[in-house]
């Protein structure tokens, strides 16, 4: 499918025993900013296909260490709202936007289409492009599922990437997604930015 695996560092399985699913996966329904990247040098870094290296297309960005997760904004305009165990990274007007999450416990799905039930509670309607077949990785096992949906947050049509995992009760989510109308512009970034987002613990 070509789209870069998430570098996400996922936590000890001890962090979030007993904790409930719905407030947990609230990482789906928060956003903030708004106002595109609109490209530039991201463009060709080669997490995106391109031959710059990420280090280089990331030069000028703000590295930022908070009290669970260290990452990166691409200018200091953007914003994010930062949880135990979950983290928003949003462009100055949320447009574009960049989410990484997990949860644990009995109460979290066991399968990838109980994940992805999650995720679509998030918007009114959705389209998949493509899905992947599942493969290892993350918390156990993984699929990476592009698609577009009007989003709930904003009541705007969206284009996203998912990588949604799940393990031994536990569940991960990366999700970038954007304005469809700045998605060719912001896609880039927003994979830049959910690459380079590291949990801390």
């Amino acid at each position: 499918m070509g789209v870069p695996r998430p570098r996400v560092a996922w936590p000890p399985h001890q962090v979030l025993r007993g904790c409930l699913l719905a407030g947990c996966l609230a990482l789906l329904a928060c956003g903030g900013g708004n106002g595109g990247n609109g490209g530039g040098p991201a463009q060709t870094a080669q997490s995106c296909g391109g031959t710059l290296p990420d280090p280089q297309a990331m030069a000028n960005w703000t590295p930022r260490q908070g009290a669970h997760w260290a990452y990166f904004l691409p200018t200091p305009n953007w914003i994010a709202v930062e949880a135990a165990t979950s983290i928003d990274i949003s462009s100055p007007v949320g447009d574009a936007i960049a989410t990484t999450g997990f949860a644990y416990g009995p109460l979290v799905p066991t399968t990838l289409a109980g994940v992805e039930d999650i995720l679509w509670m998030g918007y009114t309607s959705h389209q998949v492009i493509s899905q992947s077949q599942p493969f290892p990785g993350g918390v156990g096992q993984e699929q990476v599922v592009e698609f577009t949906g009007v989003w709930k947050t904003t009541g705007h049509e969206m284009h996203a990437i998912a990588v949604d995992g799940v393990g031994n009760q536990q569940i991960a989510v990366t999700l970038i997604q954007a304005n469809v109308e700045v998605w060719a512009a912001d896609q880039c970034t927003l994979t830049l930015v959910r690459n380079h987002t590291s949990y801390l613990g």
